[in-house]
């Protein structure tokens, strides 16, 4: 679970990769997704903002960009 400062809480056997808790955002988290091989999870920002953490690799990201409406969410795509 990720918290809209960037906190990440793991339960049910999930490991934990790193937060962003206790760092400025620009924009409050809104989303987490684990990669597939469960060694990682990408976060997620409303404004398009995406934090990679252990396996799961950086594949880009909107945060820089102007959208037209905020993220609400992520998927990967498997």
């Amino acid at each position: 679970m990720v918290a809209s400062d960037g906190g990440i809480f793991t339960m049910c056997g999930a490991r934990y990769f790193g937060s962003m808790g206790g760092s400025k955002l620009n924009s409050p988290m809104v989303a987490i997704a684990a990669n597939v091989a469960g060694a990682g999870y990408w976060t997620v920002a409303a404004d398009g903002g995406v934090i990679s953490y252990g396996g799961a690799p950086f594949l880009g990201s909107t945060g820089s960009q102007t959208l037209d409406a905020p993220v609400v969410g992520i998927a990967v795509r498997y």
